[in-house]
């Protein structure tokens, strides 16, 4: 909610605002990329969710974690038992037989025998069991 109005501030031109990162790990912080502290504080002035602004800015290190793909693959590995948890064969339970950190996939054999192939899919349609 909040990121959408920043977004919306920030197209407006009045605030230079290059990027919002919404990450999904840090529930509740929001990264703005500006030309310094003043465009942040524009975008995100009356805002209600916004509670406030740190004046220090995060060094690429810090964010690397945050913006490196396949981050959210890390708990995730070959021969985990996992649940597919959307999409239609949303119940279906594994174990996964290939990692693909690069495009954020896994690749299942499911248990059941009505599906004789592996099974690719989105690790955010996959909870490890």
């Amino acid at each position: 909610m909040a990121a959408k109005m920043m977004r919306a501030r920030a197209r407006s031109g009045e605030h230079p605002v290059y990027s919002i990162v919404v990450p999904g790990e840090m529930k509740g912080y929001l990264f703005v990329e500006a030309e310094g502290i003043g465009p942040v504080k524009g975008v995100t002035r009356g805002v209600r969710p916004v509670k406030s602004v740190m004046s220090d800015p995060a060094t690429p290190d810090e964010l690397e974690g945050l913006l490196k793909p396949g981050v959210r693959i890390s708990g995730i590995k070959e021969g985990d038992r996992v649940e597919i948890v959307e999409g239609g064969l949303k119940g279906m339970e594994g174990e996964v037989a290939e990692v693909n950190p690069e495009r954020e996939e896994v690749v299942i054999e499911v248990d059941d025998p009505a599906v004789p192939a592996p099974l690719t899919v989105a690790v955010e349609g996959v909870e490890r069991k």
